[in-house]
């Protein structure tokens, strides 16, 4: 029951299939783009039980899947005789354009979200309440305007390229750093 609003930063994709989306679509925020991505079975796995008919509109779009069986060298792959359990070791193959395409239209076509592209998210907005630190929304760029949006709850998937850390020791938390050498 509850309203989502995505904020993604790149343009949406252009109109088409997985062939216009693999050459047209402009992802500045996504390294690896045009390259193909192999999805370990267990997000297969999650997708069958979970969203069967996302796993459905992926297979449809072209994602390809591989057994267990499939996977193995060929002389294993002479010798094997199936296992239980042995089919939910499935993973698939795809370029990352297409599972990005069908996701993306997946997700448009809820009821209860909205998708706005092309609004770069700035930062969480923290408040200090009786908890603790509370996120309250997002410092948000669109059109080249800034504006605040208030939220209940605030997922930040910026990934590497976030701000949060940053908003969070603004408002005085204390964030410890830890550095190692790799020996490399």
């Amino acid at each position: 029951g509850r309203e989502i609003t995505l904020y993604e930063r790149d343009p949406p994709p252009p109109e088409g299939g997985p062939d216009a989306a693999f050459e047209h679509w402009s992802r500045r925020g996504v390294g690896h783009l045009r390259h193909s991505h192999g999805f370990l079975a267990r997000l297969e796995n999650l997708l069958a039980k979970e969203h069967p008919d996302l796993l459905a509109e992926l297979l449809a779009g072209g994602v390809g899947e591989i057994t267990f069986e499939r996977s193995l060298p060929t002389g294993l792959r002479e010798t094997y005789k199936q296992q239980p359990g042995d089919a939910a070791l499935t993973a698939f193959v795809s370029r990352r354009t297409t599972v990005e395409l069908v996701m993306r239209r997946h997700v448009e076509a809820l009821p209860n979200v909205t998708l706005q592209s092309e609004a770069f998210v700035r930062s969480p907005i923290f408040e200090r309440r009786d908890a603790g630190l509370t996120a309250v929304g997002l410092r948000l760029e669109d059109g080249g305007a800034a504006r605040d949006e208030a939220a209940d709850l605030v997922v930040d998937a910026g990934g590497k390229g976030s701000d949060a850390i940053d908003a969070l020791a603004d408002a005085g938390v204390s964030i410890p750093e830890e550095d190692e050498a790799c020996a490399i």
